[in-house]
């Protein structure tokens, strides 16, 4: 089918079209104007095959919207017009041709016209009618309770019968007859419906916005405070479910555990799940969850609901409650004994809490006591005494998760200290026993570090080392401060990194701590022929160190480079 065969011949519109420039564009001389002559219909002799067909009365109520793209664009609008004048620059020009009826679009074309400056050249657009059913209007506002007719449009289907569809509903009785009435139920939920009208093939829809009122606010009735009494079974062999008496809006409920058991108990935190069930009264609707954790919780001796209550309204709710158990009746079976590490029960000696034989299988944790009152962050499975401890018993107490109760130890008998000469916790002699503070005790190490050793030849040498005591009980911070300055100075490195008797706190000791280990020279076993001891402390200057000479017999400086015949005994404090 050629186009003149497509084109209802129709009353025509003539556009007549001239030169325009835009911008900065010069305006050509010596041009005229051009004529386009636009055609709308279809077909010779066609109008007989439209429901609306193409009289003089329909053209004339016809919008025309014409849009020009090329050089430049442009869009005008024609309202039952014949002709329409239009100013166009010199060029290639699409032109598109959409035609109204009402909101329905009736035909629609589109053609290249060439516009030339100074000439006149007639140009014909053929437009199409469409073909199908198109409801009006396309979109519409209503409420619950309205009643509206919808309009089918007909093009080039003359008779065809409207079939009409709605959808979207929340109410059964939201409804579209034949011709197109829609009825919106008072109880309409729905805030969008969709209405559909269909011929053969061919369907357009309408969209219709439903102005549903919110819902009123819910009714919440009693929450579980108000529920006079609750009998919650104990956490031992009580497996009995508890009732809820009836509140108002509630009917008699259920409260029964369904897991967290053990052996008929419930164990120590471990979770726990309880199911409510409540049922409403005549006249009442739940409308959501109205349990609340903190009055379940109220009602038993100990613990507290770990996690939110949901539920599902209606007129019968079951609610899940995890609920971990806080605690447990009675003490696990078994005892703990202490035994001790390396010899008595003296400080500086560590003692072990032995649970082998401790009923049940949760954590263990443990508290050592002086005396039956607890040590301050003695909570590990093994305790140092320390000299606060000499003349007192110590006592552990150990309790494992699942029970309430505790399990203690035998006393031990009461901590003794030391004397000097004796051997101490590390293998050492003792050397010292008049310490105060956090100390009390000096034990030297069975031997001399291997070697003989420069106190130092790095940065504690060439730029010394501030703040080093010479006091007895400065030997262990002027280990830290020598080697915070130079980590390989060697007479303090080598007492940091010893090891020996299971004990790893040793240090170069001080000028008089030095002084107090020589007066015990022969009880510690210190080599006392042709030999020095360094000491912690620096002399003086930068360069220099104390040591003590058995070759002079006295205390003295010493060059800090100097390694000949220059010993190190390590020591520490308990």
């Amino acid at each position: 089918m050629d186009k003149k065969q497509a084109a209802l011949v129709s009353t025509l519109l003539t556009i007549t079209l001239v030169t325009f420039v835009l911008s900065s564009c010069s305006i050509p001389t010596g041009g005229g104007p051009g004529t386009i002559t636009l055609f709308l219909g279809g077909g010779s002799g066609g109008y007989s095959v439209m429901e609306l067909p193409p009289t003089d009365a329909v053209l004339g109520s016809l919008r025309h919207e014409i849009e020009f793209s090329g050089p430049g664009s442009k869009k005008v609008e024609a309202y039952g017009q014949t002709s329409i004048t239009v100013q166009l620059i010199p060029g290639t020009w699409q032109v598109t041709v959409k035609s109204y009826h009402g909101d329905v679009l009736y035909a629609e074309g589109s053609q290249t016209i060439d516009v030339k400056a100074g000439q006149n050249n007639p140009e014909q657009i053929y437009v199409y009618m469409k073909t199908g059913v198109f409801v009006t209007p396309s979109a519409v506002t209503l409420s619950p309770g309205d009643v509206y007719d919808f309009q089918a449009k007909l093009i080039k289907l003359p008779g065809a019968a409207v079939a009409w569809n709605l959808t979207g509903a929340a109410s059964t009785t939201t409804t579209i007859d034949g011709t197109g009435k829609l009825t919106v139920d008072t109880a309409e939920t729905s805030a969008t419906l969709t209405v559909t009208a269909s011929s053969g093939s061919y369907n357009s829809t309408a969209t219709v916005t439903v102005l549903v009122p919110p819902p009123p606010p819910p009714t919440v009735i009693d929450t579980l405070d108000a529920v006079t009494d609750i009998t919650a079974p104990v956490h031992d062999a009580d497996t009995t479910n508890a009732a809820i008496s009836a509140a108002t809006g509630y009917s008699a409920g259920s409260f029964a555990w369904t897991s967290g058991l053990t052996s008929g108990k419930y164990v120590y935190g471990t979770s726990a799940v309880a199911t409510i069930t409540l049922t409403a009264t005549a006249g009442y609707t739940f409308t959501g969850t109205a349990i609340n954790p903190a009055a379940i919780q109220a009602k038993f001796s100990a613990g507290s609901p770990t996690a939110a209550i949901t539920g599902t309204p209606g007129t019968t709710l079951v609610f899940t409650l995890t609920y971990t158990v806080a605690q447990a009746i009675g003490a696990p079976t078994g005892t703990v004994s202490i035994t001790v590490t390396g010899g008595s029960v003296q400080t500086g000696r560590t003692l072990n809490a032995n649970t082998g034989s401790l009923g049940g299988t949760g954590t263990i944790t443990y508290q050592w006591k002086r005396g039956g009152t607890n040590i301050s962050d003695a909570t590990a499975s093994t305790y140092r005494m320390v000299a606060d401890d000499e003349g007192s018993t110590i006592t552990v107490e150990v309790k494992r998760s699942g029970y309430s109760g505790s399990v203690t130890s035998t006393p031990t008998v009461a901590v003794t200290g030391w004397n000097i000469g004796d051997t101490g916790p590390a293998g050492g002699k003792i050397f010292y026993n008049t310490g105060t503070g956090d100390w009390k005790y000096l034990e030297a190490a069975p031997e001399d570090i291997p070697g003989t050793f420069a106190w130092a030849n790095g940065p504690a040498y060439s730029s010394g080392v501030p703040g080093t005591g010479t006091a007895i009980g400065t030997g262990k911070a002027n280990t830290a401060l020598i080697l915070g300055v130079d980590p390989a100075a060697m007479a303090a490195a080598a007492c940091n990194s010893l090891t020996t008797g299971g004990y790893t706190d040793w240090f170069l000791p001080s000028k008089d701590e030095l002084a107090a280990m020589i007066a015990e020279s022969a009880t510690i076993g210190l080599t006392t022929v042709d030999c020095r001891y360094w000491s912690s402390s620096e002399y003086g200057n930068i360069y220099m160190a104390w040591l003590h000479s058995f070759i002079s017999g006295d205390p003295g400086p010493a060059t800090k480079t100097v390694d000949t015949n220059c010993y190190v005994r390590a020591v520490r404090s308990f």
